[in-house]
């Protein structure tokens, strides 16, 4: 039954791909294939650094009709009134259908009723009397209903899709290491490293734009922080090679950071903030120092793809690791827990009293938001585990670790809004609808996540958190060897 198709999101992928995901996944139980040559980059020096990036956006549709035997039919309909006996007709013929539409005859989009639209894809699981259900990848929902007379007006085409051959076919891996060397052009990191360490223009690269999903180098970011999600997601559910998996994840939890400050930095100049010259080179300095990082991990993996090739197997070894709670001294009482929201208290305790003990009565502080408190360690670490959230947005922040000898390390700290998608190095450990008391028509479904930072061997004498009342944790934890 269509009515089983679930969207999917994955980062870095526009609609129509999506869209095209969730029905290879309805239709073969997978889609993880399509990721197969997901990592690429090439760059060439533009104006704008952002402009600069060679991206190949028709992967996923290659991928399905190679590897699926997915056909796809473009139709314009050019006939108003043939539009209901036309979506009516392919319904019951082919596999599966996308409709084109504006986005500003769905409810659910942000330009809802109003003259500005963008083409938007969705896919459509039923037909019923008035119109039809559809789901959306972005955002994610489910069984939306759009009638026919939003289609007279909104409906600007459709793509229909036949199965040639329901046999998945799978990638050698031999083709998939050439596939990333002719891809993954690291010369090209460091083409664009050089470029954006000596010629960071803010005024350049935002211009007049306010909204950050318009700006080029976020979208550089974007795009390939996507890709290297989607190859870690295939080589962990098609090659069951995990650690090379975390390998690639590792690589793109960098790539994120590159966007999150993009983000951050946008912000402060569309809001009319003055940066100054020497915070420019500072930001500038910082792109440097995370694109080396970047060069080198990039480099290590296509090196370790290759020994795997060559031998057909590797060893790694890992110490065991435990975790031990640090006591942090709260300072609020979440707003989870307090009278703002109507939600199932008891699976969310049964998350934070799994993790500390904590107070469990409505407004009593029971949770932290982060002013700069230094937490005495005194110990040899290898990483840093937190349970939390942040509201107002994603926030990107440093943690600093003092070291021996009063030295202090910058860690790079990023949380996503409760109410937004997670972050690569986020894990969803529960998730709720809420409503609120004061808005009755206001539905939100939030979130609480674990993340883990995994450091190098470090002689921690203490960690200070960032000055960001908006980045509120749970539990604080840190790595040891056992």
């Amino acid at each position: 039954m269509r009515k089983d198709i679930k969207p999917i999101y994955i980062q870095g992928l526009d609609c129509i791909d999506n869209t095209i995901i969730s029905i290879c996944s309805y239709l073969f139980g997978n889609c993880q294939n399509l990721f197969w040559d997901a990592l690429q980059f090439k760059y060439h020096n533009d104006y704008c650094i952002g402009k600069g990036l060679d991206w190949d956006d028709r992967k996923i549709v290659k991928n399905a009709e190679k590897l699926y035997g997915m056909y796809f039919q473009s139709n314009k309909i050019s006939n108003v009134e043939g539009k209901q006996r036309l979506i009516e007709n392919f319904f019951v013929k082919k596999d599966a259908m996308i409709l084109a539409v504006r986005t500003n005859i769905c409810s659910w989009q942000e330009s809802y009723g109003s003259s500005n639209y963008t083409i938007h894809y969705v896919m459509i699981i039923d037909i019923v009397k008035n119109g039809i259900i559809c789901n959306d990848c972005m955002p994610k929902k489910e069984d939306v209903f759009l009638s026919w007379e939003q289609l007279r007006y909104g409906l600007e085409g459709l793509i229909t899709i036949s199965i040639k051959d329901k046999r998945s076919k799978f990638v050698s891996l031999n083709d998939i290491y050439k596939t990333v060397r002719k891809q993954l052009k690291i010369r090209d990191v460091e083409k664009m490293k050089k470029r954006i360490s000596k010629d960071l223009d803010i005024q350049r690269e935002f211009g007049i734009e306010n909204k950050i999903r318009k700006i080029a180098l976020y979208n550089l970011f974007l795009k390939v922080t996507g890709g290297h999600i989607q190859f870690s997601q295939y080589l962990d559910s098609c090659l069951n090679e995990k650690e090379l998996s975390e390998e690639v994840l590792k690589t793109a939890v960098l790539w994120e950071e590159l966007k999150l400050m993009t983000v951050k930095i946008h912000m402060k100049y569309s809001q009319g903030q003055y940066i100054s010259d020497k915070q420019i080179e500072e930001y500038r300095l910082w792109y440097k120092n995370k694109l080396e990082t970047i060069i080198l991990n990039e480099k290590q993996f296509v090196e370790t793809l290759r020994n795997i090739l060559n031998t057909k197997q590797y060893i790694r070894q890992a110490n065991m690791m435990q975790i031990e709670n640090v006591e942090l001294v709260y300072n609020e009482s979440s707003h989870f827990l307090n009278n703002e929201f109507d939600v199932e208290i008891e699976k969310l305790l049964k998350i934070i009293k799994h993790s500390q003990s904590i107070k469990t009565e409505k407004n009593h502080f029971n949770c932290i938001f982060c002013d700069g408190q230094e937490i005495r360690v005194n110990k040899m670490i290898k990483g840093i585990v937190l349970i939390g959230y942040a509201t107002y947005g994603t926030q990107f922040d440093f943690i600093k670790i003092r070291t021996d000898y009063n030295k202090i390390i910058e860690i790079s700290l990023a949380f996503s809004d409760w109410t937004e998608e997670k972050l690569i190095q986020e894990k969803v450990l529960w998730e709720s609808d809420f409503k609120t008391k004061t808005e009755k028509n206001v539905n939100y479904i939030g979130k609480l996540v674990e993340k883990r930072i995994e450091l190098g061997k470090i002689n921690c004498q203490s960690i200070i958190l960032p000055q960001n009342k908006y980045i509120h944790i749970f539990k604080f934890g840190i790595i040891i060897e056992k």
